[in-house]
């Protein structure tokens, strides 16, 4: 008897089963397999090459991360998460020329996604004259995700760049110490306290004082200019604003934000971050 080979929408499954449970590799062969029997079908050939994409950049092959991921968007050119891996995969190449205008399109296509905001924001800080749009990316992704450690320390690594070394450490340490078993995390750390000791001790800027406790939307202002510390002024902001249920507290939320995102900063050549991303 003949054995009937499995549906391509099963072998699919199967690869994504092999990529759960660690075996890129395996995952790889299977969909490279796949990729004759799914030519006639766009919307499923467009799932294999992306998780073809996705395995080949775990694995750090970049060519052909670039490869897959250019095939997926020639079956689907408003395929975001393709832009994306586009995208990270340049970044990994530090072709940053490359990588920006990928991760653009990835954001536009998909403005949810909190890790896209963070790569965005990474690619741009690695191109010269970009800090202050790196730095809003990087914020957009910290205030969607305010645990992530790759976007804290490359806050960190951003406020280091620019000599502004007391929000570089308190962005370190958080990172430290929600990852305290991660090396690179606290190699982060080490490295802004190292460079923060010699700036100070080169005669550095002195530490910025603490913000004071604002009354009127004209004084909230004034603080957010004074710092780019989103977090910091956010719990500022909560302090003041004590929340009765948690509809009112993302009702406070909501007024923080639409606040922080309207007010000019100098970081930013005073604009405000909704400026900076064309809002």
């Amino acid at each position: 008897m003949t054995r009937r080979s499995a549906s391509p929408k099963t072998e699919l499954q199967r690869a994504l089963d092999l990529l759960e449970r660690g075996q890129f590799r395996r995952a790889v062969r299977r969909l490279e397999n796949l990729l004759p029997r799914v030519q006639d079908d766009p919307t499923l050939a467009e799932q294999v090459y992306l998780t073809m994409a996705d395995a080949h950049l775990t694995l750090r092959d970049l060519p052909q991360t670039i490869s897959c991921a250019d095939s997926a968007l020639e079956l689907n050119p408003e395929n975001g998460h393709a832009y994306y891996l586009l995208g990270f995969a340049h970044s990994v190449a530090t072709n940053w020329k490359r990588a920006v205008p990928a991760l653009r399109k990835a954001v536009a296509l998909n403005p949810d996604q909190a890790e896209y905001y963070r790569s965005l924001g990474w690619a741009l800080f690695n191109q010269d004259q970009a800090d202050q749009e790196a730095l809003v990316s990087l914020e957009k992704a910290l205030n969607m995700a305010p645990a992530h450690i790759p976007t804290l320390t490359d806050l960190a690594m951003l406020h280091s760049q620019t000599e502004n070394f007391d929000k570089a450490l308190t962005y370190a340490r958080r990172a430290a110490s929600l990852a305290p078993s991660d090396q690179k995390t606290q190699d982060v750390l080490k490295f802004v306290t190292h460079f923060k000791q010699q700036f100070e001790r080169l005669g550095g800027k002195p530490a910025s004082k603490p913000p004071a406790k604002p009354s009127s939307e004209a004084e909230w202002r004034e603080v957010i200019a004074a710092t780019d510390d989103y977090n910091e002024v956010m719990q500022l902001w909560l302090d003041l604003h004590p929340a009765n249920d948690i509809d009112d507290l993302n009702v406070s939320l909501q007024e923080f934000n639409d606040l922080w995102n309207s007010t000019p900063r100098p970081e930013l050549g005073g604009r405000s971050p909704n400026q900076m991303l064309g809002r």
